[in-house]
């Protein structure tokens, strides 16, 4: 199973987008359960009643958390650490989502499929991303026009996967295993850098240094020694962008 991962300000619109992301996986067969970490707004969470109802009548498992952070800035993973809790031994993968992602014009079967089997050796990526329906995305192998053929900036015109070196964090993919390694990592150490005692977690060291800049360039290298912690299949792909 895959557990779903969403940090989100609350707003209206991000509340109608996760309605139609969990209809989507449910209308395509697929059961994803969903985990909701909200930022900012009131400690009453009757507002989200409405959601809750949809994910019941979808048959969907959605915890929902209001965070205890006080106010000002946090790096997302001062949010998604908490994630660590809500997986379950039937979780394969954590899906990492922003509150503007949609699944509305995805065939996730094919993309799921292509998750599993695009690679050799039987494994799907340690660190997977989609290709983003958005013309901005500066990581041209996110960049769904890369991937347009005929397109001007097409180079991978009719490729449906590439072997990369960085996954942007918009919305990756990860192995379970591999999420909860890393961030048992990441907590133990790395805010002597801002004056913070040795050991504090890094994301608080970047609350106080005020930037969410930067951790994704760490997924892939940390996915090789994960792979050699564990054990697992050296030939299994490490990161990768799936069209």
């Amino acid at each position: 199973g895959i557990l779903a991962a969403v940090v989100t300000g609350g707003k209206k619109g991000a509340k109608a987008r996760l309605v139609r992301n969990m209809a989507t996986w449910r209308g395509q067969g697929w059961h994803v359960d969903w985990v909701v970490e909200v930022t900012d707004g009131e400690a009453d969470m009757s507002k989200w009643d409405g959601v809750k109802a949809v994910a019941a009548m979808l048959n969907v498992t959605l915890t929902i958390h209001r965070s205890t952070l006080p106010d000002g800035f946090h790096t997302s993973l001062s949010y998604q650490h908490s994630f660590r809790s809500a997986l379950k031994p039937e979780h394969r993968a954590i899906w990492l989502l922003g509150e503007e992602v949609s699944f509305a014009r995805t065939n996730t079967s094919n993309w799921l499929s292509l998750w599993q089997c695009a690679f050799e050796g039987g494994a799907p990526p340690v660190v997977a991303s989609p290709v983003v329906r958005q013309s901005s995305r500066s990581f041209w192998p996110s960049n769904w026009i890369s991937w347009t053929p005929g397109a001007a900036y097409g180079w991978l015109g009719g490729a449906i996967a590439l072997r990369t070196s960085f996954v942007e964090g918009q919305a990756p993919l990860l192995d379970a295993k591999f999420f909860a390694w890393f961030f048992g990592k990441l907590e133990a150490g790395g805010g002597a850098g801002e004056g913070l005692p040795a050991g504090t977690p890094l994301w608080e060291a970047l609350d106080k240094a005020g930037t969410d800049w930067g951790v994704d360039e760490l997924w892939c290298k940390a996915g090789e020694e994960f792979l050699g912690a564990s054990k697992g299949d050296p030939k299994r792909t490490t990161c990768a962008v799936l069209r």
